[in-house]
């Protein structure tokens, strides 16, 4: 597929894609990401009379279904999911209701992709405000939570600083919430991607509040304003570091590989008895370093020891040879303010 042919699919024609590629975890995980609901899956899924998949379109999924990294950007009731495809390539996916386009694009044309998605201007170098305020946590939370009037009642308020009262004025122009970039990696190949990194903003007309919820100082939550070029590069270099450390290897692009299917490998087993003895070994040669300490019984004691641990290194090498639940997940943390 060459660059920025674009492709479009309905819902109903990107789930019969999916059914086609077998529909496994990885399937799944793809359609959630693209807005899908559970139920939404099902009823389309049960409405699919199988269509053959295109080979542009089966090659934009085969491609982003083996990917380990992605990067989210929504505005109101768009949203924009980029996927590496090389060091040098993006694949871009562009939703709005039921409509879904995909497109290969050069990673230099990021900053122009995001300017056009949300609408802004790039013309003016310089940041007007050049500011950073502090808004209580209690006050952040408020405003999510507030009525359109009660939030109009603030921005008029003149007990509030001039800067917060534009910021909340910004705030309302959005739509009444903070807008959110969202970075994911998947950290081990059978779970699910987890977000890594989180920028959260609201535009100005000329400029950007970025919100730093991860460094709240006093109670306050610092936000900082930006010329939209700056804020772009930054988001540039994000996303660059990000996507660029999940993608795969031209043999690991092929979905469902063999060694991915296998339940049982000795390889598995095999890996986790070296690396398990190794310790052991560094263990045991730890302790004999002390071995003219030792009482009379001591060489026999350690001794039988080594061996019961040995023993059961081998049976847990055993059980290492069966493929992990692929359900299970680690625990996600939160990174992210609403």
């Amino acid at each position: 597929m060459k660059n920025a042919q674009k492709i479009n699919v309905s819902s109903q024609n990107l789930i019969d894609a999916l059914i086609e590629f077998g529909f496994t975890k990885r399937e799944r995980e793809f359609a959630i990401e693209s807005g899908f609901t559970l139920k939404e899956i099902d009823q389309l899924k049960k409405k699919s009379k199988g269509i053959e998949v295109s080979e542009p379109l089966k090659e934009i999924l085969n491609s982003v279904l083996s990917m380990s990294s992605m990067a989210r950007f929504e505005s109101g009731e768009k949203t924009l999911l980029v996927f590496p495809d090389s060091k040098s390539n993006i694949i871009v996916e562009r939703i709005k209701g039921n409509s879904y386009e995909f497109s290969k694009h050069d990673f230099k044309e990021l900053n122009s992709i995001l300017t056009d998605f949300y609408g802004w201007d790039t013309s003016k170098m310089d940041d007007p405000m050049k500011v950073n305020i502090g808004l209580s946590s209690d006050i952040y939370d408020l405003i999510h939570g507030i009525e359109p009037s009660g939030l109009d009642e603030m921005i008029e308020d003149e007990n509030f600083e001039l800067q917060i009262r534009h910021f909340l004025r910004d705030f309302k122009r959005n739509y009444h919430q903070v807008s959110k970039m969202t970075f994911k990696k998947r950290r081990i190949e059978t779970y699910v991607m987890e977000e890594d990194h989180v920028m959260l903003f609201v535009p100005s007309e000329n400029f950007i509040w970025h919100i730093n919820y991860e460094e709240i100082m006093d109670d306050q939550i610092i936000i900082t304003s930006n010329s939209v070029p700056t804020y772009l590069s930054v988001v540039q270099k994000i996303t660059e570091e990000i996507l660029q450390g999940g993608i795969p290897n031209e043999e690991k692009k092929i979905m469902n590989s063999k060694e991915e299917q296998k339940k049982f490998s000795f390889k598995r087993g095999f890996s986790f008895f070296w690396k398990s003895n190794l310790i052991l070994l560094i263990t045991i040669l730890a302790i004999n370093i002390n071995r003219a300490n030792f009482s009379e019984d001591g060489g026999g004691l350690l001794l039988l020891l080594s061996l019961s641990w040995e023993a059961l290194l081998i049976l847990l090498s055993f059980f290492a040879c069966f493929k992990e639940n692929e359900d299970s997940s680690p625990a996600r943390k939160v990174s992210s303010a609403s």
